[in-house]
């Protein structure tokens, strides 16, 4: 059952404890990890819930929103209540949803080939605009995750540098689902180790965004600075608030 047009106030103080909770442990994350506070972004996967409780999740501050599918993207980005909303792209972006959606994508988190890079590239050319966008890896090298091998991204990273309308500023994982700590820490090491092989002055790469609900505090202290959180903000929400 979708959400009513104005969700209870249950639910409103349900998603605002979450919140508080999340940010809590992000500021705990940041000070163990050396950093300062405010260094890691949150983005609000919101693929679980409609558009009257993702405003909610606005409305406490989370303004940077993900989803996984393009389509839903769209949908979600047109509805006037989400309309402040910064919007991530951040599961699989196939090049035949680029020209739809492109317009309403503020960062790109799953760049996994050149031939997407290029699709991207001449739609924000068209656009006039230039996409942060960051590059893909299968770290973990599960063969279900979609991403590019660590030994490829040089070679990719190389191909995009001379496209317009992109800016490649970073790299995105996925850990496995499960995975024991000391794995998890491994594999979000790597990739920050990789993020720094691979930047350079004329292509700093700033961004690693990886660790989501399960494993975001392991992923801050290994140097994540975008985390993509779902069931953390939105868990204990009767199910009238979310989809099915």
């Amino acid at each position: 059952m979708p959400a009513p047009a104005n969700p209870p106030s249950s639910i409103a103080s349900i998603v605002a404890s979450n919140v508080r909770e999340v940010r809590g442990r992000i500021a705990a994350a940041e000070r163990s990890s050396g950093r300062s506070e405010g260094s890691v972004r949150l983005v609000g996967v919101t693929k679980s819930v409609g558009p009257e409780v993702a405003s909610v999740l606005l409305r406490t501050g989370v303004r940077d929103l993900g989803e996984n599918r393009p389509e839903r993207l769209l949908a979600m980005s047109s509805e006037p209540s989400l309309a402040d909303a910064l919007w991530h792209a951040i599961g699989t972006y196939q090049r035949r949803k680029v020209r739809d959606t492109l317009a309403r994508v503020a960062r790109v988190h799953s760049l996994h080939s050149v031939d997407l890079a290029e699709a991207l590239s001449r739609r924000a050319i068209e656009l006039g605009r230039v996409v942060p966008c960051l590059l893909q890896v299968n770290v973990s090298g599960e063969a279900s995750k979609q991403g590019l091998a660590p030994e490829e991204a040089g070679s990719a990273l190389a191909a995009m540098r001379g496209l317009a309308g992109i800016v490649v500023d970073g790299l995105m994982t996925m850990a496995p689902e499960g995975a024991p700590p000391g794995a998890l820490r491994g594999i979000f090491a790597a990739t920050r180790e990789l993020r720094d092989r691979l930047t350079t002055e004329e292509n700093p790469l700033t961004e690693l965004s990886m660790g989501m609900s399960s494993d975001f505090e392991p992923a801050i202290l290994e140097g994540a600075t975008l985390v993509r959180i779902g069931s953390a903000l939105f868990h204990g929400i009767p199910s009238e608030g979310t989809l099915t």
